[in-house]
């Protein structure tokens, strides 16, 4: 929604899960459950989330649009590793707020063609950022690449290149806080997904 030409607001919600099934080559030791050599496993990354970017715009015209601001993205990450069998299980849940910057940028050619940026990210490292009293780094990158071409008024087709991704690594120093909370206070993660997006878009 973009007010008076200058205020643009979004919320977005992503849901996100993966699911995959694999047999341990080894044993493996999580969070205190000994999982053996052999097992065929389910395991579970979970990380669904809520967005709400506000930006303004620095450049509105026919021409161009540029626009920066900030977003506050609310993750609820569960990862779960689980016997197929049914026996053994171990959960990791965690909810929390994730801030980030904005970026969003378009320009229209003349024949109506145009191109657009949207991204949403954020890399920390600091107890300034991340507001953590320990050593911990996570980052988010969520950024859109579109073309798109106007059909008649209100409606266009386009097509979308979309990167999602996000890291994160460290030894947490917080206290458990809920049971469903890892006991193994380090965390090694990595998210990276691209997608491509054909569509037609009626404003």
């Amino acid at each position: 929604m973009t007010i008076k030409d200058k205020h643009k607001i979004g919320l977005l919600y992503q849901p996100l899960t993966v699911v995959t099934n694999v047999t341990f080559r080894d044993d493996v030791l999580i969070d205190s459950v000994l999982f053996a050599e052999g097992t065929p496993m389910e395991i579970k990354y979970g990380f669904p989330f809520y967005r709400f970017t506000y930006s303004y715009f620095f450049v509105n015209n026919e021409k161009l649009q540029l626009a920066g601001g900030l977003a506050l993205q609310a993750r609820d990450a569960s990862i779960v590793f689980k016997e197929i069998s049914g026996g053994q299980m171990t959960v990791s849940q965690n909810v929390g707020p994730v801030p980030a910057l904005q970026l969003y940028g378009r320009y229209n050619f003349n024949s109506g063609l145009y191109f657009s940026l949207d991204a949403t990210g954020l890399y920390a490292s600091s107890a300034i950022i991340n507001g953590a009293t320990f050593s911990f780094e996570g980052s988010i990158l969520d950024a859109s690449l579109r073309a798109g071409y106007p059909l008649r008024k209100g409606v266009d087709v386009f097509a979308n290149l979309r990167f999602l991704g996000g890291t994160a690594k460290g030894e947490s120093e917080y206290v458990e806080r809920t049971w469903s909370e890892s006991t193994q206070q380090y965390t090694s993660n990595v998210l990276s997904t691209t997608s491509f997006t054909l569509g037609l878009s009626i404003y």
